[in-house]
């Protein structure tokens, strides 16, 4: 379970998009992956800025396709220790 979601829309040239929800789970479907958000709000600015509209939810899932989603490194030579296999954490720490 995951709490206090917060969710941007970051694309160029479209209306600003950010959802929120207390809690949500994954999921998974075929080619990607399903949030199961929980108690939140979707709050939208349209018409370049005229318009901002705020709905509530009590249950809104979201289709993410693999595809979709930024799995690209941009420098593949660094990974935090989440993103560690347990022989890159030994070598690592054999190296300090």
């Amino acid at each position: 379970n995951f709490f206090d979601i917060n969710i941007f829309n970051n694309r160029e040239n479209s209306e600003q998009r950010t959802i929120t929800a207390k809690s949500g789970t994954l999921g998974s479907m075929d080619g990607g992956i399903i949030l199961h958000l929980k108690d939140g709000q979707i709050h939208e600015i349209m018409n370049e800025g005229k318009d901002y509209t705020i709905i509530d939810f009590t249950s809104y899932d979201i289709a993410v396709p693999i595809d979709n989603m930024a799995l690209r490194r941009k420098n593949l030579k660094s990974r935090g220790d989440r993103e560690m296999t347990y022989s890159m954490m030994i070598n690592k720490i054999d190296f300090y």
